[in-house]
């Protein structure tokens, strides 16, 4: 952690919540897009990755070793940010600066043997494989699947995810990117569940 990046250390370290410990972003705009929540029973074994984070991106990485398997594993949580304030921040220019800002973010974990990307993206990879010409979000689609391919991440679906009011589609918003999908042993989404 570097003073240059943040303000105090006091101001972004973790908050604990009942049996969770919530790893916030660091604040864009003034405002918090995002956190990720860790079991209390791991928190010994979890450190966030502060010189991976900034403020330019809303981003989470954490890193969770794993005593049992002697293996550390990277989780990333990211915000793809389309509104800023209610205020439209949909060019196409500042989307695709984010994405390439997190694919820096991902150079510098790409080497450990374990990492899982995953979110709220903001754009429906299912969606767009079924309709790639006539897609809205077909260049950020298209990216996003590049920074997952060059980097050797897979796309793990999780269903619809988001429920669409009124004149909105349903979509799957949600998902992970992994670089060793194959260990996934399950997964869920709650909104089935409930």
């Amino acid at each position: 952690m570097t003073s240059s990046t943040y303000a105090s250390d006091r101001d972004f370290s973790p908050l604990n919540l009942n049996s969770f410990v919530a790893f916030p972003q660091i604040p864009k705009n003034g405002f918090i897009r995002t956190c990720t929540f860790v079991t209390n029973n791991l928190i010994n074994e979890t450190s966030q990755m502060s010189e991976i984070m900034n403020d330019k991106i809303n981003t989470v990485w954490i890193n969770v070793k794993s005593v049992i398997m002697n293996r550390s594993i990277v989780i990333g949580n990211f915000y793809r940010e389309w509104t800023s304030k209610g205020q439209g921040r949909n060019l196409i220019q500042d989307q695709l600066d984010d994405l390439e800002e997190l694919e820096n973010q991902i150079g510098k974990c790409i080497n450990f043997d374990d990492l899982i990307i995953g979110g709220d993206w903001n754009v429906d990879l299912e969606r767009f494989k079924n309709d790639k010409e006539t897609y809205e979000r077909k260049t950020i689609a298209e990216n996003l699947l590049g920074i997952a391919q060059s980097n050797g991440l897979k796309h793990v679906e999780y269903g619809i995810t988001h429920l669409g009011r009124f004149n909105q589609r349903d979509s799957a918003l949600d998902f992970f990117l992994a670089k060793n999908s194959d260990k996934i042993l399950a997964k869920n989404n709650l909104d089935e569940m409930v």
